[in-house]
């Protein structure tokens, strides 16, 4: 599908690329969600001048990936990078607009991805993170875990012997069980 679209592209007048451009990532985040970065990155890379469009489009339909695809489009045409954040918030934005018509998926923007402008970090989306591993080193003893009840107090227990088995018994299988 990226491929597709940049053919689509690179055919298209100078003044219809960008129309071009927008309809190829709607049509190709319409057949697959998973490939909204992919369609974008492929996209810019092709025509760096409709990189604020498509980004806008891509993160309208696809909000949850808002930050991803903008860092495609992001690597793809650095020289714009302030005109992609800028689009980017602006879908996320038409994205959260019960309005807006347009949105593939309706009102995804309930935790929306916050870009910042070149030269600022970006604000994270805050999640719970998992636990680092806990390790602690293990040892063994003969000591047994508890000595002040039960048995003689050393893991012990009178009276209590062990009978092991004569030895191993032959089981015949293909006679019935007695």
């Amino acid at each position: 599908m990226p491929a597709k679209a940049v053919e689509l592209v690179k055919q298209a007048s100078k003044e219809d690329r960008e129309e071009v451009a927008v309809t190829a990532v709607r049509a190709g985040i319409y057949k697959s969600r998973a490939a909204a970065r992919l369609m974008v990155s492929a996209v810019v890379k092709a025509a760096p001048e409709v990189a604020g469009a498509v980004t806008m489009a891509a993160s309208e339909l696809e909000s949850g990936q808002a930050g991803a695809i903008a860092g495609a489009a992001i690597s793809a045409a650095p020289a714009s990078k302030n005109q992609i954040v800028a689009s980017a918030n602006y879908g996320i934005r038409m994205a959260g607009d019960p309005s807006s018509s347009s949105s593939l998926h309706g009102n995804l923007a309930t935790h929306p991805v916050i870009l910042a402008p070149s030269g600022v970090q970006p604000v994270p989306h805050l999640r719970g993170a998992a636990a680092a591993p806990v390790s602690a080193p293990v040892t063994q003893s003969n000591t047994p875990i508890n000595t002040t009840s039960g048995g003689v107090g050393n893991g012990t227990y009178t009276g209590a012997t062990a009978t092991p088995e004569s030895g191993p018994t032959v089981v015949s299988y293909d006679q019935p069980r007695t």
